[in-house]
């Protein structure tokens, strides 16, 4: 009964050597399989840029054919690079011309107030023709303009114009950063230009700006209070036409996960009236 108790143990031994001997063996040939088909993938992406390549220099007449081979000895990798910081590049001069659009509407918007706030109606028309002529209020369509020639011709079609004592008190922000593509690793300054104008004193006054995930803290100017990635200055209550400057300094420590440039959001509170005001940057590796 031993014997034939260690014939079984053997055998089973044997059996189980052999199954891990063609279980690696299957292994094997699946790795050998696996790196043909990504050999043959990356010989078929480079087949197919050459004829993307010479496709490109049969459609082109103006191109030297000296300038081939230099275009065709580039790696896809670097004209994917070369994409991604067009597409970077692009995505920020969107974001900058939006940006100064709405600046651009904040002043308009302060200087409209500015001129009835004098509450005469006569004063306000002269305030806001000067502001048109001049250029610093833009009238494209001359609609403006020809409602001021209107009041002119016939005063009693002027609107009524708030009394003088009425309160008003605007309030801007403005988040200016000093690169607009950066690296990681790099480092990066935003500035925050507050403002607040009218006639009457701001409560409880409170510049506050959000960290984006992608980077760390080096610096910041004035007494504030960090809460998670929020930057918060509690200012107290300011008088009438004041206005300040906030400096942050950080350090780009990665990539955003989705797009290519990252966004900073800066705020002011003051009483029922806030303003906002965001900073895009490109990043790269």
């Amino acid at each position: 009964m031993l014997l034939m108790g260690n014939r079984l143990a053997l055998i089973r031994s044997s059996k189980g050597r052999a199954i891990m001997e063609e279980s690696m063996n299957i292994e094997q040939e699946r790795q050998e399989l696996e790196k043909k088909r990504l050999a043959v993938k990356e010989k078929l992406k480079k087949a197919e840029l050459r004829l993307r390549l010479k496709e490109l220099e049969a459609n082109s007449t103006d191109v030297s054919p000296t300038r081939i081979p230099k275009i065709s000895a580039i790696s896809p990798s670097t004209i994917a690079a070369f994409i991604a910081i067009i597409a970077t590049l692009f995505g920020y001069l969107i974001q900058s011309s939006l940006n100064r659009g709405l600046e651009r509407e904040k002043v308009q918007g302060q200087l409209i107030l500015k001129a009835i706030e004098t509450g005469d109606t006569e004063k306000a028309r002269v305030n806001l023709r000067f502001f048109v002529e001049t250029g610093l209020l833009s009238d494209p369509d001359g609609k403006l303009k020809a409602a001021l020639d209107r009041i002119e011709k016939n005063p009693a079609s002027a609107p009524v114009l708030p009394t003088t004592n009425i309160k008003s008190y605007p309030v801007t922000i403005i988040n200016i950063a000093d690169n607009g593509y950066v690296h990681v690793g790099d480092s990066l300054a935003y500035t925050l230009n507050y403002s607040l104008s009218g006639n009457v004193t701001f409560p409880d006054v409170i510049v506050s700006d959000i960290l984006p995930d992608e980077v760390s803290l080096v610096s910041a100017t004035g007494d504030y209070e960090l809460s998670g990635r929020t930057l918060i200055w509690y200012l107290g209550t300011l008088t009438p036409n004041v206005s300040g400057s906030i400096k942050i300094i950080v350090r780009i420590n990665s990539k955003p996960l989705v797009g290519s440039g990252i966004s900073n959001t800066a705020r002011i509170d003051a009483g029922d009236k806030h303003d906002f005001a965001t900073a895009y940057v490109g990043v790269a590796d």
